[in-house]
């Protein structure tokens, strides 16, 4: 069973954790609750914690998340929430991210960090195949996976075309289109100047890729822009180069946030309404 911690002071949160008893049919141990970032940070230092919840002050929240980044970059941090239909909701959801990141994967060696790398590719997959309907569901779940966007600013997303994308799989790639998707990922890289790209491959013929910027871009949309279109051109150019591969841009949308991804469309909904 895996254990989690709630760093909070909230007695709302507090008074809605202790209502949950079912914590083993969960997969759970019971939490530890704490109350400070000192405390935490203890706390995590001295015993073996899977995940971790907190509420906390903006100063106090800043510097335990800084912590967690510098010495804890694939713990799972999900939302400490004070509905308890909505706190049941993420602990299932970090149940299963945990038990992701903690599979035996057999003949294959897997790191936390490459894991939730992975897991964070499946997500996104979904939420640009329209997959994912509530704008909650991506900001818990992309704070629960450790994005490191800005995911909260403007997102850009190219569409691509690959003209000759069956003949291109059935005489030259003959490694299946998995594999492709992967390998296609790989010449966009995984971040460049600042900004976090992920790939998906919804068909032979088409690719879509989500360029993030991270915070420190924030209020920078043209300089972005330029910089993530001089990056797609170049990864283009590279793809033609080394596969002989023609691919070309048929669409480029700037987003106000990640979360208008989602199929219910951008909202103000709080965690807790």
């Amino acid at each position: 069973m895996y254990q989690i911690i709630v760093v909070t002071m909230n007695p709302e949160i507090l008074a809605t954790y202790e209502k949950i008893a079912d914590w083993g049919d969960m997969g759970l141990k019971m939490p530890v609750y704490l109350r400070t970032v000192s405390e935490a940070k203890a706390y995590l230092k001295a015993h073996k914690v899977d995940a971790i919840s907190y509420r906390l002050d903006d100063s106090q929240s800043d510097e335990l998340h800084a912590f967690l980044d510098e010495s804890f970059p694939a713990m799972p941090i999900f939302h400490a929430s004070a509905r308890e239909e909505r706190l049941r909701e993420v602990l299932r959801e970090a149940k299963t991210i945990l038990n992701r990141l903690h599979a035996d994967f057999s003949e294959e060696s897997y790191s936390e960090d490459e894991i939730m790398y992975m897991l964070r590719r499946e997500f996104i997959t979904a939420l640009m195949e329209g997959k994912v309907q509530k704008p909650l569901e991506v900001r818990s779940r992309m704070k629960m996976l450790r994005c490191k966007a800005d995911i909260e600013n403007s997102v850009f997303l190219v569409d691509m075309e690959i003209p000759a994308g069956d003949l291109f799989l059935s005489d030259r790639w003959r490694y299946g289109e998995e594999r492709l998707e992967v390998a296609l990922n790989n010449f966009f890289g995984r971040e460049s100047d600042n900004i976090i790209y992920y790939l998906s491959m919804p068909s032979a013929k088409t690719l879509r890729l989500l360029a993030m910027p991270r915070a420190e871009t924030r209020n920078a949309d043209s300089s972005v822009t330029a910089v993530v279109s001089r990056h797609v051109n170049d990864s283009i150019n590279k793809m033609r180069d080394m596969l002989e591969l023609e691919v070309r841009v048929v669409g480029v949308e700037a987003l106000p946030s990640l979360m208008s991804l989602a199929t219910d469309g951008e909202n103000s909904v709080k965690e807790d309404a």
